[in-house]
């Protein structure tokens, strides 16, 4: 898996390198790191877009059940 600093500046640093180095062709693809990286970014998505289907305001309706029920 692919190693990405938490620190601003070293990922800065990082990306930076990798930039130099895509430039120069220098690198190699990983087709491991880059699957996990893939199926990390569906992951996330999905779960993005299940918490946009119902959230907690969603879920409950603004007034008592009671309420707006005949008598």
């Amino acid at each position: 898996m692919a190693d990405t600093p938490h620190d601003p500046l070293a990922r800065q640093m990082k990306l930076d390198s990798l930039k130099e180095r895509i430039a120069r062709a220098d690198y190699l693809v990983d087709p491991d790191v880059v699957a996990e990286a893939v199926i990390r970014r569906m992951r996330f998505v999905r779960e993005a877009e299940a918490d946009q289907r119902v959230s907690r305001r969603d879920a409950r309706s603004p007034e008592p059940r009671g309420l707006n029920q005949p008598t």
